[in-house]
């Protein structure tokens, strides 16, 4: 496959550039860095929030992974247009060059598990009630109303991957991502994992090998054109047992420390991902689980 991956620069389009290159697809990795983060030898400088810069993408290719975004739930907040810029504005850039040039290339959208409304033990299907309590939330959401638009006004092919909690890293020691990669990162160091409240609240850990061969393979399937799916079935834990676990294997403690009034505002409950419908389209499911990931990764490490 001839496939473009916005981004190329953050955790996912990297882990993206590199699943699809290790896969044999002819790859232009792009972000609005004048450089490769990597180094990659076919790279694009390209600001998705500049209205010029559009002619430059060729989009005579098989797939557009729109892996470019801010992301934070509470700095979205506090710059709301930045990210509707960004989010939202950035997509719709994409979606017209693609409608001018008549293109067929599938465009693969990453969203995310704060599109729905948090429910006690249920594991959220894709149809599960949504509520966003974030700009960054509702800018996912909104995106994925888009894809929707331009699909049925102009005939553009789309997957929507909502991703959940991606950890590990493939390509370099220096950390891994959000959650987990906090909680890393101070065991690491030495130091106790600090955990808002009890850390009851249960996600979706999935490896980013597994989120991305999944994606991979959603973007290419005919039939997983104009869907959306939750990707990574992975491991279903509360936060207190994934701080325990990475705590456990550098032998420091958990902490519990008060909540930030506004991050509890913003705290949406369990939120885990019911991937079936993904899992029976593709064939396969992910291979790779916490417990056998942190028994392999050096003390010292924050990978």
């Amino acid at each position: 496959m001839r496939v473009v991956v916005f981004g190329a620069n953050g955790y996912l389009g990297r882990h993206l550039v590199l699943a699809a290159s290790r896969r044999g697809d002819d790859v232009l990795a792009t972000d609005n860095h004048p450089r490769s983060r990597d180094a990659w030898p076919n790279y694009l400088p390209l600001d998705v929030t500049d209205a010029g810069s559009w002619d430059q993408l060729d989009t005579a290719v098989d797939a557009i992974f729109f892996f470019a975004g801010l992301s934070g739930p509470l700095a979205s907040c506090e710059r709301p247009q930045e990210f509707v810029a960004v989010n939202e504005s950035g997509l719709l850039g994409l979606l017209n060059r693609l409608r001018r040039a008549g293109s067929r290339a599938r465009v693969v959208f990453p969203s995310s598990r704060l599109v729905y409304r948090g429910q006690t033990g249920v594991r959220l299907t894709e149809e599960s009630p949504k509520e966003c309590r974030s700009v960054y939330a509702a800018t996912k959401l909104v995106a994925e109303t888009y894809l929707q638009i331009y699909r049925h006004l102009y005939g553009l092919s789309y997957t929507v991957c909502r991703i959940c909690v991606p950890y590990g890293n493939l390509i370099d020691l220096e950390y891994s991502f959000g959650t987990m990669g906090f909680f890393l990162r101070q065991a690491a160091a030495g130091k106790d994992v600090p955990l808002y409240g009890d850390g009851r609240q249960r996600r979706t850990f999935s490896h980013i090998e597994d989120v991305c061969r999944q994606v991979l393979a959603a973007s290419a399937h005919p039939e997983a054109d104009g869907r959306v799916f939750n990707v990574g079935g992975g491991d279903h834990l509360s936060l207190l047992e994934a701080a325990l676990r990475v705590a456990s294997r550098f032998r420091v403690g958990v902490t519990s420390v008060p909540w930030p009034d506004a991050d509890a505002r913003i705290e949406s409950g369990d939120t885990m991902f019911d991937s079936s419908a993904l899992e029976s389209l593709i064939g396969f499911g992910c291979v790779h689980n916490i417990e056998e990931w942190l028994s392999d990764l050096p003390l010292g490490s924050a990978a």
